[in-house]
């Protein structure tokens, strides 16, 4: 049965629908599934992001909003950080003791 959830059409560049194309054989998922799940991860961003811009329109303080997506991005960027030295202490490239 076909999915009953929203659909959107949007044009790609070209360097971005090559990517896409690549990790859909990689992940061995289509490419739909890739972009939905990066935005799904992009969510609480997309939300503050909203909420910002609506306080900027209603001439109200954003900063709040800018202050938790700061906050949230730097706990992904250590995590990442924290992932990518696991898997390069995983094929050698770096000694996780240094």
């Amino acid at each position: 049965m076909p999915s009953q959830k929203p659909r959107l059409n949007i044009t790609l560049d070209d360097d971005i629908k090559e990517v896409l194309i690549r990790l859909s054989k990689l992940k061995n998922k289509p490419q739909a599934a890739i972009v939905n799940e990066y935005l799904r991860e992009m969510y609480p961003f997309l939300v503050s992001l909203a909420d910002a811009l609506e306080d900027v329109e209603n001439k109200k303080n954003a900063f709040p909003h800018l202050i938790k997506m700061s906050a949230e991005i730097n706990k992904r960027a250590m995590t990442v950080n924290s992932d990518m030295s696991d898997m390069l202490s995983q094929v050698g490239w770096v000694n996780k003791d240094d």
